[in-house]
């Protein structure tokens, strides 16, 4: 789930010991992004102020983004991994950083929509939509997709 920051100007954590485990840039307010997203009890997770440096690996093929400045991030505390929903995660992260930061945080629109699919999270993460409203809205397609694939879901 947090793979989404790929088109976020925020790290994902490559070039640290936790790649997409920690997330952050040197701009953001990571004790009010920890609070508002433990806030959200979201299952099998807890989140945590930290500060990281990403560097350039030996086994970088380039650069890790933000290389060399430190960043304040935070740290995705997976708690249980039954319970753990990665993309719900991912997608609060997004929200609270925008909450807080909506002038310093610049969306890779053609990253974003390859990631994500459609323009809808976008507009709704824009829009100041909670998350909880946004995972509500995937919950009509989700059932009909289960649904219609029953009969090819082998576990």
């Amino acid at each position: 789930g947090t793979c989404l920051f790929e088109g976020i100007n925020v790290s994902e954590g490559r070039g640290t010991e936790k790649p997409f485990q920690y997330i952050g840039a040197p701009w953001v307010d990571h004790e009010q992004a920890v609070l508002l997203l433990n806030e959200l009890n979201l299952k099998g997770v807890n989140f945590e102020a930290i500060t990281f440096t990403p560097q350039k690996m030996p086994f970088h093929s380039r650069p890790p983004f933000l290389t060399g400045k430190e960043c304040k991030g935070i740290y995705v505390n997976i708690q249980d991994r039954a319970l753990f929903a990665p993309y719900k995660t991912g997608i609060a992260m997004v929200w609270a950083i925008h909450k807080l930061h909506p002038d310093k945080m610049v969306w890779d629109e053609k990253t974003m929509n390859r990631l994500h699919g459609t323009r809808r999270l976008e507009k709704m993460i824009h829009n100041g939509t909670h998350p909880s409203e946004i995972f509500a809205s995937w919950e009509e397609e989700l059932a009909a997709f289960k649904e219609r694939g029953k009969g090819y879901f082998r576990y």
